[in-house]
């Protein structure tokens, strides 16, 4: 095993190691060393400033084997914090390098001298940036090097024996500290180290962060507590958008330490810490925050107007300053600060709006034509922000998005009217009934027209969480449409859930070695079925059934095997959605050229209609045909051929151009 830890005096900063045993207090369990995460470590600058001299990173590679035969030849570095600097600088943030050179023990095994146990001059390596790589033993060398400029030590063939643990203490230098202030986010700095366990050699980072202990006060104005919660959506170049419709109803911004309401995240563990730093994580839970200024919750406020969280979110969180000097930050001051003005403040809930029935008119002319699917757009609630093109209500349908419009507006019936958008989604492993309701008056004949092209203001009527029941209000549900069974088109016949993903019925392929798996999270232990690379006519073929997200938030395929001619055919399970492995199975265009080349070897049947009935001809492998256009016949796709006949546009039987 190993571990990696700074001290300064008798004191380890808090969490600042990383190792093999995962570190999670009250949890002893042996993390996985492939997936290592970084660990993340605070200094208060404060305390630090008056001592800093005497700042140390440790490292320690430990041989646990109790087989004396089991001895371990390792081949790992400790990396100092010059190796992260030199790749990438940190702006206004203290430099940290090593400010003497290191010492090195071994203990745990005494019948031998050190030697025995690593080989001089070879086994570890001091590296330095001006390219050197000189022994530990070589005295003379080192002294004319500048420690300063120490960037990792490499034990290599170093020899542990069982129990043995090799033990390498490194003295910091700290420059320009006085860099850390109440507004920087960026007093950081890096180390890192391998360890014996760790087979893909990946480094085990520990992330460092200067910063100062901030009082309540100090946090109360940082935070512009006493006003409200700025509420805005943003678009792929993070430009924010105000969302006035629900802007008003945000609550006030209350203090840290206020029940279930801003919350500090200082190592960002996911847990709240009592004491704030400069630089930390805040988060948020609308869920818990019940201070909608209707009386809902904040989650269900935003549910019932049309807005979720953005995708994989069960909370808001966000850095605690927005620096305008810093122009890579994630989430930068200028596209913020013309909204936070007057009685808004600087924390933001950035939701994703996916109900948007804004443009729709609040009154109408009696006797006027209305029909509410024309005013309502639908965002897709997996995107983690507003994209340039949402959908329609028909668009939406055909995405795979239950949306329901359930409107009681009768133009020849005066009075107050309601439209009801419903669109069931499933997010925290929930069901959320997302809503929009919207307000309509019918005037009086004979009335004088009013703007009847206003921006619709909403009614907070509460959303259903935690049910997958659909809302019923009375009156007709609307944004149904009509298709021809045959039409022409040159675009993608899948029905989409989101860009490039198949509709359940559609048929995929595989182009390269895929899995079949029992859950949508690949364990190598659930694995069903392996398909390997295939030539195109035997790629391995499915039916998509569904979809389903895996822990990490990977959306895949739930599919069934359609091979018929193999063992694993009618066998259930998840895929993955990527392009690269997986492609639909019909073509969705016509080539430029209007070739196309039969590639089965048993060839293929032409038709006399685009459901493939009347058998008109047959055409063998090799044989080249001229296309009309593509028609889409539910879930699949067929080619008109110049002479009228219809064939199928599977790319297992048919290719495009000449082949």
């Amino acid at each position: 095993m190993h571990n990696l830890f700074l001290t300064s005096g008798d004191q380890k900063s808090n969490y600042a190691q990383s190792s093999d045993q995962n570190t999670t207090p009250g949890v002893t369990t042996p993390a996985d060393p492939t997936t290592q995460p970084m660990a993340n470590s605070i200094i208060d600058v404060d305390q630090f400033g008056q001592n800093s001299s005497n700042l140390v990173e440790h490292y320690n590679l430990t041989n646990t084997a109790t087989d004396a035969s089991k001895f371990v030849t390792t081949n790992r570095n400790m990396y100092l914090p010059i190796h992260w600097n030199k790749q990438q600088v940190v702006k206004d943030s203290p430099n940290v390098v090593a400010g003497g050179m290191p010492t090195i023990d071994i203990s745990g095994v005494n019948d031998f001298d050190l030697t025995h146990y690593v080989k001089p001059f070879t086994a570890i390596l001091y590296h330095f940036t001006n390219g050197d790589s000189v022994s530990y033993t070589d005295s003379d060398k080192l002294k004319t090097e500048d420690p300063s400029k120490l960037e990792f030590i490499n034990f290599e063939n170093s020899v542990l024996w069982p129990q043995e643990t090799l033990s390498i203490s490194v003295p910091l230098k700290v420059d320009n500290l006085d860099k850390v202030n109440t507004n920087n986010a960026n007093g950081t700095f890096t180390i890192g180290s391998e360890s014996i366990a760790n087979p893909t050699g990946s480094a085990n980072n520990l992330s460092v962060r200067f910063a100062k202990k901030l009082s309540q006060a100090e946090i109360d104005k940082h935070f512009n507590v006493g006003k409200k919660y700025l509420v805005a959506t943003r678009n792929k170049d993070y430009e924010y958008t105000q969302a006035t419709d629900i802007q008003n109803l945000m609550p006030n911004i209350r203090s840290v330490g206020d029940p279930n309401e801003l919350t500090i995240d200082n190592l960002n563990t996911g847990e709240s810490d009592k004491t704030y730093y400069s630089g930390a994580f805040f988060y948020l839970d609308p869920e818990k925050m019940d201070k909608a200024t209707n009386g809902q919750t904040v989650l269900e406020m935003l549910n019932s107007n049309g807005y979720v969280m953005a995708n994989g979110l069960t909370r808001f969180k966000w850095g605690s300053v927005y620096n305008p000097n810093d122009p890579g930050h994630q989430y930068p001051n200028d596209a913020l600060s013309k909204l936070n003005t007057g009685d808004i403040g600087n924390v933001v809930f950035q939701p994703v709006q996916v109900i948007d029935a804004n443009a729709m008119p609040t009154t109408l002319d009696y006797g006027a034509k209305f029909d509410p699917n024309d005013y309502i757009k639908i965002n897709d609630p997996a995107s983690w922000y507003q994209v340039d093109n949402p959908y329609t209500v028909a668009e939406a349908k055909e995405h795979g998005l239950n949306v329901t419009v359930a409107s009681n507006v009768d133009t020849k019936n005066p009075g107050s009217k309601t439209v009801k958008i419903t669109l069931p989604i499933t997010q925290g492993g929930k069901t959320i009934n997302v809503t929009k309701t919207i307000n309509v008056l019918v005037k009086q004949p004979g009335s004088t027209s009013g703007n009847t092209g206003s921006t619709g203001s909403s009614t907070t009527s509460t959303g259903t969480t935690g049910s997958s029941t659909t809302s019923n209000n009375s009156g007709n549900t609307s944004g149904s449409t009509s298709t021809s069974s045959t039409p022409t088109t040159t675009t993608n016949p899948s029905t989409l859930v989101g860009p490039n993903i198949a509709v359940k019925g559609e048929a995929v392929y595989a182009t390269k070695k895929i899995g079949l798996y029992k859950n949508a999270n690949f364990k190598k232990s659930q694995r069903v079925a392996w398909y390997p690379k295939q030539k195109r006519v035997n790629r391995p073929m499915f039916v998509v059934t569904g979809y389903k997200r895996a822990a990490n938030g990977a959306l895949r395929y739930r599919v069934r095997d359609v091979n018929h001619a193999r063992k694993t055919a009618g066998k259930i399970g998840y895929i993955t959605v990527s392009r690269k492995y997986v492609v639909p199975v019909y073509y969705a265009s016509v080539p430029k050229s209007k070739k196309i080349t039969v590639i089965s070897k048993k060839g293929v049947n032409a038709y006399k209609s685009a459901n493939l009935t009347g058998k008109a001809k047959h055409y063998k492998k090799g044989v080249r045909l001229t296309v009309k256009k593509l028609v889409k016949h539910n879930l699949t796709t067929r080619y008109q051929l110049s002479n009228g006949k219809y064939i199928t546009a599977n790319k297992k039987l048919i290719i495009a151009g000449n082949y």
